[in-house]
Order: C-alpha cells, then structure tokens, then sequence
C-alpha cells in the first residue's frame, strides 16, 4: 500500500463499530486468564479479558484448559498442562486438537478423557460463571 502525503493512514469504518472489520476488542498481554505470563513455558498468546464470553474461542478455551489442568491436578497430583486447539466452524465442545500433558505417568487415560469431556460440555455454565462475575478472571 503507497501512502501519499495528506492520505489518512487507517481508514474508518462505515459505522463506527468493530463489527465491520471482525476486530474483537485490544487486550494487553497480561491479560491472562491466570495474571501470569511465564517465560520459556507454553501459553497461549490470546488475553481472555475483554473478548466475549458467548463465542469468543479466545477466551472460553483459555478458561476451559486451565480448568482441565486444575482439575487434573487435583485428581493425579503433580503438573498439568492442556492446550485447546479450535477450527473454524467446529463446535466448542469439539475441539480440533486437545493436547494433555501430565507430569505423572500412572494416570487413568480414561479418567483423563472424562474429566476433559466433562469440562468441555460445560461452555453454557462457563459463560453463565463468567457474565455473572462468579468467575474472576486475573
């Protein structure tokens, strides 16, 4: 794109309204769903604060892995770490890719599907949690 002088750089929308353009809202990256951001660990790169909790991918799979991982924890002890992959026109509750990770190599693989099952099924009490403020997000 040339940009000649006196040419605005970005253009407005028709509206007024992000609407137009797909943009969900600006979050800064310390918006996590935990508050951390955690050098040399995986993490997803997109804040969950601010995006709507109705359909925004973003910020429901952030909220679910890290309830999967909690939840894991709690059942098996030692480290989780569960990564939500999406896919355009997929249901939520479908994830494209689910990757779990576990410290501890004894665990129930079945009982480590139920659990993440169960979470994912969950998307209209999740965002009922988060639109009533019952679920804090950092």
């Amino acid at each position: 794109m040339l940009i000649t002088p006196g040419q605005p750089i970005c253009a407005a929308s028709y509206t007024g309204s992000s609407i137009e353009s797909g943009d969900e809202g600006v979050v800064g990256r310390g918006n996590r769903v935990n508050g951390l951001i955690t050098p040399l660990r995986p993490m997803n790169l997109e804040g969950a604060n601010g995006k709507n909790p109705v359909y925004h991918v973003g910020k429901l799979y952030n909220v679910a892995a890290r309830r999967i991982a909690q939840r894991l924890h709690e059942r098996f002890g030692g480290y989780a770490e569960v990564h939500l992959v999406s896919a355009t026109g997929q249901l939520l509750a479908r994830p494209w890719q689910t990757v779990v990770r576990l410290s501890r190599p004894d665990v129930d693989h079945d009982e480590v599907r139920a659990i993440t099952r169960d979470v994912l099924t969950r998307f209209p009490e999740l965002t009922r949690e988060i639109m009533s403020g019952e679920l804090l997000l950092a």
